[in-house]
Order: structure tokens, then C-alpha cells, then sequence
């Protein structure tokens, strides 16, 4: 077996076998629908009274006076001066999510019920989403229209249809008719109340608060279907290892008539709608194997676990009128007047059996002298048959009437039931003595019975409805998606979860005081008083007057204080109108003051003038220096020009001159050696003439060949562009190259070029 799933089977053993709570919670279940006890018999008085109904449907009422009829059931205490706000709205939002979105009257109604009735009331709390679909039909739509619906994302077109017509000038339109369903996913923190027998508790946990309790486990009876819509996969056929009997427990006893022919099981018409035994459970375990039990929530259907998460808190509020210390499970007004109910119910049997007897007595009859048929029928006018005389025939039997002791001892009864829960027929109305007694009696006798049920309402604020607070704290914190906007004390006030802090101070605002509500009014309008003679020497302020205000209203009844006072914070009154004198020197003040404010004027305007004098004349100096240093730049950039093209000029007529110069050398050496091929051509001719041999005619062929492979060389090179290199510094020519061959240019010390190299 699973190891989580044992350590539940193990506390649900345990929680389960803790003495009798289950058959006490029946019992007072059968006490307070008034069944009978099964010792009736036949022929005799057969009624049940109905102590504990009657007893907690008369607290009820005072407790949901309580926490139900003020805007505000608890508020959270800030951390600090700047977290004053922010705990204001957290308060408001959170008492907006339990009496607004939930059914927070309904809830607590239910919730004081169960705890009332049956030792402890539990409320679970979670955080729902469901989509809403809204249906929106069009007719006679455009085809523009009908796009710009049709494209937008956020609506489903799911029927439409189209119809053309033809106008008057021959041109035709077409018209759509259309179903729109738009759809919007809502999430909201739900609050549900919870039948105290599903709900198994540790049973050693002796606090009523269940955080940090080991086990909690919450059962509940759900279809296939509603397990599948929360994202569980089962199957159809899944079994959860229940019987009967366990659902039928609920059925007899919280039904006010129950035939025992219901059967749930035998719904086979649909196996998506079978319901199961779910059961939803928050233990303590150590899956991890890290030696520490962590919080775990398990979803469990039979032996299949449809779900295992680690969690941080137990969503579920306990609750209790009469707290027993270092135990889980308190006492019930049930468990308070049960045995005076059946006191009371034995007592009022007797007193109507006797009433019967009284009513219609016994006879001793001669049965020879009277007809039986006739004495054994019991009506008004009826005749009975007698022979002879029938005062000897029938004789009445005496039967002594108890109706006054038996009264006696119910009224006894009954004053033992006051005193023990503090319901009595003075708060009742039911008294009708009251008259005769004096109004400060009244009022002590009110006062000390309200005393026990505002003990009830203080124990109940305290634990549970503390508890359940936080949790809806705690959920819309984990929850928050999106910050929204919420009508808070007449106002729509944006609320983001998102940016809320983790509380875990509160303080208990249920509208808890001494006395009744007379005397709560008589304290408040003291007070009210007070506050007025205190205003004019700074004992009170607006703010402390609206909330006695506020506190009258809720004393009266209404619920919604803001209907007829404005809050001082939000809302400043109009001013009083003033008195002639004033008026007077109003006026007077004013002409002062329009007197000093055109020489203001005048002074500020001349200063404006003159700032801007100043201005205009400071950017005119600027613009003069800006021209006269822009005027220097140019003229020292056209002397810079004017120079490079002179130092240019300069090296271009030296360049033509070298250039002159060895054009002048080449020339020089062309001659030469044309004269020395006349030379040759002449010794050649020579020896050719004489025919002899000369060694200097072919030294003298070779050179001339030479000089001619030279001078070709020379002449393709100068053919070539010429590069001149300049120096990077001072950008005079250093040297050119041409044809690979660089020629340095001699300068003298003043930077003449003199020569070539």
C-alpha cells in the first residue's frame, strides 16, 4: 500500500473511534427536529418538546445582529504609520469578499448553526474559476459591422445569417443577423460550509485553530463528472470502497422527513453523474525522506490518489459557541438542554395525559343497566342508553388533576434553561409581567443574560471567524492574478492582491459591548456629547464624531453608516457663509491684496524687461566676438591657402627646372652618343676599307649597344607618371618616383632645392 495512503487509513482509525462524538451529534440532531424518543406508548401523550430548537433559534438571532449587520466583521492591525492604508483596504476587500461575493449572511447563519447545534461548525475556503458565457444577438448588421465583430478574438460567432435587398437606386446591401457568445474567465476566493460529521480532525489536536494540525481530512460526495470539470482523469468505473450506510447517516438525520427510499447508487443513467466518496485530506508526512513531515494535500477516491501536493496552510476554519480548553470538539447548547428537554418533554406528556383523564373520566357502570356501545362513544350530546335510574348505574371515578405541580415544575425547568444559556422571556418579549416591573429590573435581568451570548459571540470571533478571516487573506494573496476594482464603502477603489503582505495580526471588530442595545445608544449619545463640548478645545475631531455617529447608526439597525454621514476624510463640507463684517473686510483684504499684486506685477514686469535687456545686449557682444573670431579664422585660413599655393608654385617651377636640367643632361649624353657611333661607324668603315682586324672596333660596338639599351630603358621609364612624396610636416617635395626609380631632391639650409640625386 501506499505509504501516504496508510498513515490516512491510520488517522482516519484513530480520528474516527474518538469516544462517542458521532452518536452525540445524532442525538442532537433528533432533539432538535423534535423526534421522538422511542419510549411513546400507545393511548398516552406521544409530544416531544423542542428546548433546543427553541434555545438556539433564539441566539441566532443575536449573533448574526453581531457580525452581520456592521460593514466590517474583523479588521487587520498595520505594521507600521505607513502601512495604515494599506491594511484599511486590505480590511474592506476582505469583508467585500466574504459578505458580497460570497453569501457571507448564509454562510455565518449556517456555519453558528452547526457549532450551535452540534459541537463545532466548519467552513472550507477555495479559489474558484469558472468561465462566463454571455449570449448577445444582432440583427441587421453591415457588412463593416459585421467584420469588426468577427475579428475580434474575445467573442465566438456561433449562428449567423445573411439576407441581400435591393434599394430603390438598383444597388444592393447585404445585412447579417448573428449570435455573439462572449466569454470571461472569473476567479474569485469561494467560502463553503461544511457538515460537521465530514470532517475528521487528529485526534489528539487539542487546539480549535486547525493550523498545524496533522490530519484534517474533509469528505464530500461528488459526481465523475464534477471530478473530471476540476481536471482529475477518472474512470467511469471508479470505486471508492464506500457503502450506504455512510451517505445515508446524512440523509436520516439532517432531513426534517426521511422515507429511507432514496438510493443514489441505483442512478445508472448516466455514468458520468454516479457519485463517489471523495475524500480531501491535509496531512503531515514525510515524502521526501528529509526526516521532516511537510504539509501535503491529498485528494483520495477509494485506494486511488488522484492528487499529491505539498501545501502551506489548511483552507478550513473550525468553530465553537462553548470552548472546552486543550480539546478540539467544544460543548453545543444541544449538549447544554438536552436533559432539561426531556425533562420537560416528560413533564408535558403527564400534564396532558392528566388534562385528558380530566377531560374525560373514567365511569363505573352496571353493564346489566347500560348499553356499552353508548359509553364507550365519547361526543357532545350523546345519549346513553340506561335501565332504571342512572345515577346508581353510572358512577364517575374521581381522578385527581395534577395540571398545577406539573406547571410548577416546567416553570422551574424552564428557569434552570435561562440561567444556563441566558435566553430568556425577557429578551424574548414573551413575559408578560414585564409591565409590572420596574425598568432599571428590566434592564439588570437583560443585561446579565445577554452577558452568556455575548460570551458565545466574543468565543466565536476570536477562533474561528478569525481563522476563516486570515484564510480568505491568505487566499487572495496566493491567488491574485490581476489587479481589479471593487466598490468599497460606496467607492470604486482599484485592489491588487499582488501587493499585499502576509498578515497575521488582527483585531476582532464585531460590535461587541456591555448591555443591550438601549443601553449601547444611551453610552454612545453620552458620548456624542462629550465629543461636541470637546471639539473646541481639541478633544475630538470630525473624524471621532463620525464614528460615533457610525457606531449609532449600526446600533439602530442600519448597516451602511455612510447613507446618512459623510466621512471627514473623504468628504469636506461646505463652508459657512460669512457675516457682513467679514464680507467687509474680505473685500478690504482683497483690494489689499489686488493693490499688492499689480505692484508685484509692475515690479516683476520691469524685472522681466530688464532681464531681458540684459539678455539681448549679452547675445549681441556674443554674436560681435563670434563674427570678429570667425572674420580671424578666415583671414588666417586664406593666409594658410595662399602660402600653400605659393610653397606649391615655388616647387613646381623647381621641379620644371631639374626637369629642364635633365632634359638638358640627356640631351648631352644623346650627343655623345651619337658621336660616338659616328666614331665608330667611321673606324669601322676604316678598317672595313683597309680590311684589317681591329680589337676597339668591337669594345667600342658593345659599349654603343649598351648605351642604346640605356637610353630605351630611360626613354619608356620617363613615360611613366611621376609620384611625388612630400613631407608629412612641413608638405614640400622630398623625392619623386617613376618607374620604380626614386630621385631625391638637394635642398640648401633655407629650403631651396638645388639639385637632384
Amino acid at each position: 500500500m501506499n505509504p501516504i495512503l496508510a498513515a490516512i487509513e491510520e488517522h482516519e482509525r484513530l480520528a474516527t473511534g474518538f469516544g462517542t462524538l458521532q452518536e452525540d451529534r445524532s442525538e442532537a440532531l433528533d432533539q432538535y427536529h423534535g423526534r421522538p424518543y422511542g419510549d411513546e406508548q400507545e393511548g398516552q401523550s406521544q409530544v416531544v418538546m423542542r428546548d433546543v430548537s427553541d434555545t438556539v433559534e433564539w441566539i441566532k438571532p443575536s449573533l448574526m445582529k453581531v457580525f452581520a449587520s456592521g460593514d466590517e466583521v474583523v479588521s487587520f492591525a498595520p505594521e507600521g504609520p505607513e502601512d495604515q492604508q494599506q491594511s484599511e483596504q486590505e480590511t474592506d476587500y476582505v469583508n467585500h469578499v466574504l459578505m458580497q461575493r460570497n453569501n457571507g449572511f448564509l454562510i455565518l447563519h449556517d456555519w453558528f448553526h452547526d457549532a450551535l447545534v452540534q459541537k463545532t461548525g466548519y467552513v472550507i475556503v477555495g479559489y474558484e474559476t469558472e468561465t462566463r458565457r454571455q449570449r448577445e444577438p444582432y440583427r441587421n448588421l453591415t457588412d463593416d459591422e459585421f467584420a469588426l465583430l468577427a475579428n475580434n478574438p474575445e467573442v465566438e460567432i456561433v449562428e449567423h445569417a445573411q439576407r441581400q435587398e435591393l434599394m430603390p437606386d438598383g444597388s444592393v446591401l447585404t445585412y447579417h443577423d448573428c449570435v455573439l457568445v462572449s466569454a470571461r474567465e472569473y476567479g474569485c476566493v469561494k467560502v463553503k460550509n461544511i457538515p460537521p460529521e465530514r470532517v475528521l480532525v487528529a485526534a489528539d489536536w487539542p487546539h480549535l485553530d486547525l493550523q498545524g494540525c496533522p490530519f484534517v481530512e474533509v469528505i464530500d460526495w461528488q459526481t465523475i463528472s464534477e471530478l473530471r470539470s476540476q481536471g482529475y482523469d477518472v474512470d467511469d468505473n471508479i470505486n471508492d470502497n464506500s457503502q450506504y450506510s455512510e451517505d445515508e447517516w446524512e440523509e436520516q438525520r439532517r432531513e426534517v422527513s426521511f422515507d429511507g427510499q432514496l438510493d443514489r447508487y441505483a442512478y445508472e443513467a448516466d455514468p458520468a453523474m454516479r457519485r463517489v466518496r471523495v475524500r480531501r485530506v491535509w496531512i503531515r508526512h514525510d515524502s521526501d525522506g528529509d526526516g521532516i513531515a511537510e504539509l501535503r494535500r491529498v485528494v483520495v477516491v477509494g485506494a486511488t490518489i488522484l492528487e499529491d501536493e505539498e501545501d502551506d496552510l489548511v483552507p478550513v476554519a473550525a468553530i465553537t459557541g462553548m470552548r472546552t480548553p486543550h480539546e478540539h470538539y467544544g460543548m453545543s447548547i444541544a449538549d447544554v438542554v438536552k436533559d432539561l428537554q426531556r425533562i420537560r418533554t416528560v413533564l408535558v406528556r403527564g400534564f396532558l395525559d392528566s388534562m385528558y383523564l380530566a377531560n374525560n373520566g373514567r365511569h363505573a357502570i352496571d353493564e346489566s343497566r347500560v348499553n356499552l356501545d353508548d359509553m364507550l362513544v365519547s361526543r357532545p350530546g350523546g345519549i346513553v342508553r340506561v335501565q332504571g335510574d342512572p345515577g346508581s348505574a353510572i358512577v364517575p371515578l374521581q381522578h385527581q388533576h395534577q395540571g398545577p405541580a406539573i406547571l410548577q415544575a416546567i416553570e422551574y425547568i424552564d428557569s434552570v434553561r435561562e440561567n444556563r444559556t441566558g435566553v430568556t422571556s425577557y429578551n424574548q418579549g414573551l413575559d408578560a409581567n414585564s409591565l409590572n416591573k420596574t425598568a432599571h429590573g428590566i434592564n439588570q435581568i437583560m443585561t446579565a443574560a445577554q452577558q452568556r451570548i455575548d460570551l458565545i459571540a466574543r468565543i466565536m470571533a476570536e477562533t474561528g471567524v478569525k481563522a476563516l478571516m486570515l484564510i480568505v487573506h491568505a487566499m487572495s494573496l496566493k491567488h491574485g492574478r490581476q489587479q481589479e476594482l471593487v466598490k468599497i464603502r460606496n467607492q470604486w477603489v482599484p485592489v491588487d492582491p499582488r501587493t499585499w503582505k502576509t498578515r497575521r495580526d488582527m483585531i476582532v471588530s464585531v460590535g461587541l459591548g456591555t448591555g443591550n442595545k438601549d443601553q449601547q445608544l444611551q453610552h454612545l449619545m453620552m458620548i456624542l456629547q462629550q465629543q461636541q463640548m470637546g471639539m473646541p478645545v481639541g478633544l475630538a475631531t470630525p473624524v471621532h464624531v463620525y464614528n460615533t455617529l457610525k457606531k449609532i447608526s449600526q446600533n439602530a439597525g442600519f448597516k451602511n453608516a455612510d447613507e446618512f454621514w459623510a466621512d471627514p476624510q473623504r468628504f469636506q463640507p461646505p463652508p459657512a457663509p460669512p457675516s457682513p463684517e467679514m464680507i467687509k473686510a474680505q473685500a478690504e483684504q482683497q483690494k489689499l491684496q489686488f493693490q499688492a499684486q499689480q505692484d508685484q506685477m509692475k515690479f516683476q514686469a520691469q524685472q522681466a524687461m530688464e532681464a531681458q535687456r540684459l539678455q539681448m545686449q549679452a547675445e549681441l557682444d556674443r554674436n560681435r566676438e563670434e563674427m570678429q573670431a570667425r572674420q580671424k579664422a578666415l583671414e588666417a585660413q586664406q593666409q594658410a591657402e595662399l602660402e600653400r599655393i605659393r610653397v606649391e608654385s615655388q616647387e613646381r617651377m623647381k621641379a620644371a627646372e631639374l626637369e629642364l636640367r635633365k632634359y638638358e643632361a640627356d640631351l648631352q649624353a644623346s650627343v655623345a652618343i651619337q658621336s660616338a657611333q659616328t666614331s665608330a661607324q667611321t673606324t669601322l668603315e676604316s678598317a672595313q676599307l683597309s680590311k684589317q682586324p681591329d680589337s676597339r672596333v668591337d669594345e667600342l660596338m658593345q659599349a654603343l649597344q649598351a648605351l642604346q639599351q640605356q637610353a630605351a630603358q630611360e626613354a619608356e621609364r620617363k613615360k611613366l607618371p611621376k609620384k611625388f612624396i612630400r613631407n608629412p610636416q612641413t608638405g614640400v617635395i622630398e623625392a619623386w618616383e617613376q618607374g620604380g626609380e626614386v630621385t631625391k631632391v638637394i635642398r640648401d639650409p633655407d629650403g631651396r632645392a638645388i639639385g637632384v640625386q
